[in-house]
């Protein structure tokens, strides 16, 4: 299964070449006018989860009742009327169409290995036999929003190439630029070094058109391996995230990452809670 570039199970960037069906044109003024910067991230990410939600439901119940029963949606007067065209388009995304496999992902599971490589050749072969794809094909190509289910509904993933307005891609590619010296200063010249940093992994940097090569951990908390931390528990920020560049990053992506974990907050919330 394939999109035009690589797919997040609720997201993706990708061309601006699609624009969800009710903001087929970008809004204006131009994203980086919208800010909602009184608030902090996660109580910026559950007031447009809450939107976001309530245009999902709403539009899940016109599609099976009357228009007049439908609930009705209160939105936050802070709220520009440009992130709610976004809202609004990325829930007629998650409407899309559904592609139903006609087998049971329970099933499916308990026929693996405990730590399935994905490189015995026979195995594979059996269980693409066993558990087909949808369409009969070996390779799929998703380019539009869809919902992959087994045969009992039970959702497997949500594809949503392009779900993201062109303005907003693009301010999400102009916020990484502040990355940019850290992301090159992480490639190593050693053939011998790890594999996240070995530059036999690379491109080479003239093919490198928007991005310089390298390998970048951005984490606001994580337990740093062999350290004395891990035994008191406590987390730590990724030194990436302390340079200026990351702070910088952080910054400029502010209302992007909070949309796109309203996002999750639809399509996976318990993962979201978590």
């Amino acid at each position: 299964m394939q999109a035009d570039e690589c797919i997040l199970f609720f997201a993706i960037l990708a061309p601006p070449t699609f624009s969800p069906a009710s903001a087929s044109q970008p809004p204006k003024p131009a994203i980086h006018l919208i800010k909602m910067s009184n608030l902090s991230p996660m109580p910026l990410t559950d007031q447009i989860a809450g939107v976001l939600e309530l245009m999902f439901h709403r539009k899940l119940h016109l599609a099976t009742h009357a228009a007049h029963s439908a609930p009705s949606i209160e939105v936050p007067p802070s709220m520009p009327s440009a992130l709610l065209l976004e809202c609004n388009g990325i829930a007629d995304a998650l409407m899309k169409a559904i592609l139903r496999l006609q087998w049971d992902i329970d099933r499916y599971c308990d026929s693996l290995s405990i730590q399935p490589m994905g490189q015995n050749e026979v195995l594979e072969a059996e269980l693409e036999w066993k558990w087909p794809p949808p369409f009969g094909e070996s390779e799929i190509r998703i380019d539009q929003p869809a919902t992959l289910v087994d045969m009992h509904g039970c959702i497997l993933a949500w594809i949503l190439p392009r779900v993201l307005i062109p303005d907003r891609q693009t301010k999400m590619l102009q916020a990484t630029r502040a990355l940019h010296p850290a992301i090159a200063a992480s490639k190593s010249s050693s053939t011998t070094a790890s594999w996240r940093h070995n530059p036999l992994y690379f491109l080479p940097p003239e093919e490198c058109a928007q991005f310089p090569a390298g390998s970048l951990c951005l984490s606001p908390g994580w337990f740093q391996q062999v350290r004395e931390h891990m035994k008191s528990g406590r987390l730590e920020t990724s030194a990436s995230l302390k340079l200026e560049g990351g702070r910088s990053w952080l910054h400029d992506i502010h209302d992007s990452s909070a949309l796109l974990g309203a996002i999750l907050a639809v399509v996976h919330p318990m993962l979201y809670a978590a």
